[in-house]
């Protein structure tokens, strides 16, 4: 992840993800589908992005990672990560709550990669920070 925006514009940080499908009766939501889970080991606060609750859960209903799959009216879906427990509990959202997302642009074989964007919520002064991101596969 490397920082273009916030506070600590110009740093990066890397990290690990371990991504699986989701169990088969969590995948749908209300208006997307999850059907990843996984947990990450990423250094947020090193780019300026907020950590909402745990990377490393493990829970599939508040997963320390989520992948989030839209396909509105047949076109192209969209697809974005959130990061943190917090983030990815089910059930109501706080309005104004933080997150740490990553907007994913390009998928190919060995990876993927696009934006991302994080915010503390609504605190004084505004803790706000954005990037770019790429995940390549390994071989583990």
């Amino acid at each position: 992840m490397a920082a273009t925006d916030g506070r600590l514009a110009g740093e990066s940080t890397t990290g690990m993800m371990v991504l699986q499908a989701q169990d088969s009766a969590l995948i749908e939501l209300d208006r997307a589908r999850q059907p990843i889970v996984g947990t990450a080991d990423i250094a947020l606060e090193s780019v300026g992005a907020v950590r909402m609750g745990d990377l490393g859960a493990t829970d599939p209903r508040s997963p320390g990672v989520a992948v989030y799959e839209q396909r509105p009216d047949g076109r192209a879906p969209t697809i974005v990560i959130r990061l943190g427990s917090a983030s990815n509990a089910r059930g109501p959202l706080v309005f104004d709550a933080g997150h740490t997302t990553l907007y994913v642009y390009r998928i190919a074989i060995d990876g993927f990669a696009g934006g991302w964007s994080s915010s503390a919520g609504s605190v004084f002064p505004p803790q706000e920070a954005r990037g770019n991101f790429c995940a390549v596969r390994t071989g583990i």
